[in-house]
């Protein structure tokens, strides 16, 4: 649980004492750059949630500063990934493409 005390500079109350949300200081920027798709899809959900992508981002990076972690799980390749991934930088087994039509042709070619 966040110790939203540590945080914030003002903590918001409906009438009834439901939660509103939370002020922090805001005294450094961060710019993000990101896919088209992602940022459409992302921001669909924070709107969904009542929140600004802005608070969404403060709200991740807040859970990463208070547990230490990435607060989801993200999980390492199994060794054959490994492997595989790092014959591919290698080049192994990797095969280049001049063209989208060459690529197609021997896509082609693989399944006669």
């Amino acid at each position: 649980m966040i110790d939203f005390a540590q945080h914030a500079h003002t903590m918001s109350l409906q009438p009834d004492h439901t939660f509103i949300g939370i002020t922090m200081a805001r005294d450094a920027t961060y710019q993000l750059r990101l896919d088209e798709e992602t940022k459409r899809e992302s921001f669909a959900v924070f709107h969904e949630l009542g929140m600004t992508p802005a608070e969404g981002m403060r709200i991740f990076l807040s859970m990463v500063a208070k547990t230490r972690s990435i607060p989801f799980s993200i999980n390492i390749p199994n060794l054959q990934t490994q492997q595989a991934l790092a014959e591919s930088r290698d080049g192994k087994g990797v095969t280049h493409f001049d063209s989208e039509a060459s690529l197609f042709q021997h896509l082609d070619s693989l399944t006669k």
